[in-house]
């Protein structure tokens, strides 16, 4: 069975794995809107979680049953639902905002204000306490493990929305479903594997790539070009990021008579 073990901070490697998680679920976003076509949200939910599980069933079998057995069930409540519902909360969003990282709802139209900003608020507080939590539970539990607390415990509770608002997928809808699981599944075992190397507070920011390369996938595959507030976003992510690597690299400064 895994085993975790302390690891020492390493910035660069935590920050590297999770531009590739945002990158994923950017991804898997874009396959989202395409299944949101034909079906309604707590569908498209529930597959993304539970597509999961059977995606993790290879690891589950090798391992054995005994590879669920975990010291901190209180941990995976906490952590679970919080990044669960902040997902349910953003694929109910037609379009996330572009800007995000800049800490602005990026506008539909002419408005400045939109109520889909108060979502991106509630998302973010809610991806607070789960980035949190997943780094703590790194402390203890095998990535693996954690991941598939999440697939488990999110799916359960997404499942009676599911059944309420059941639509039956046609076939190629059942593909888009099957690529959105895999994007979903190797996002979340990336991002923990992320926290596993560096402390929530420092790679967490790094997650805003996500809405950047979303914009991106936007603009490629939709033809909606770019607009202001998603270049000055775009700009400011990258600045931010690149700082946020040189200054934790840069050597600190010797004390006098060291």
């Amino acid at each position: 069975m895994s085993t975790t073990r302390a690891h020492s901070p390493d910035l660069r490697h935590g920050a590297l794995l999770m531009v590739a998680s945002a990158v994923l679920f950017a991804s898997m976003a874009a396959a989202v809107r395409v299944a949101a076509r034909e079906l309604p949200n707590a569908p498209i939910v529930f597959f993304r979680h539970f597509l999961m599980l059977l995606f993790l069933l290879p690891w589950l079998r090798r391992e054995g049953a005994g590879a669920l057995a975990t010291r901190d069930r209180r941990g995976h409540l906490v952590a679970r639902p919080g990044r669960g519902v902040r997902r349910g909360l953003l694929l109910l969003r037609h379009r996330p905002p572009a800007a995000r990282g800049c800490g602005a709802a990026q506008p539909v139209d002419t408005g400045v204000f939109q109520p889909a900003a108060l979502v991106a608020v509630a998302s973010a507080g809610l991806a607070s306490i789960a980035q949190v939590g997943i780094r703590r539970l790194t402390h203890t539990e095998p990535v693996m493990r954690i991941v598939f607390y999440f697939g488990l415990i999110a799916s359960l509770a997404a499942a009676p929305f599911a059944l309420a608002t059941w639509r039956t997928p046609s076939l190629p809808t059942w593909g888009t479903l099957l690529l959105m699981g895999v994007f979903a599944t190797a996002g979340q075992l990336t991002l923990t594997r992320a926290y596993v190397h560096a402390p929530a507070a420092l790679v967490g920011p790094f997650l805003y790539a996500g809405p950047v390369f979303a914009g991106l996938l936007d603009w490629v595959i939709w033809g909606r070009l770019p607009d202001a507030p998603f270049v000055a976003g775009a700009i400011l992510v990258v600045l931010a990021a690149t700082l946020a690597l040189r200054l934790r690299a840069a050597p600190a400064p010797a004390l006098p008579g060291g």
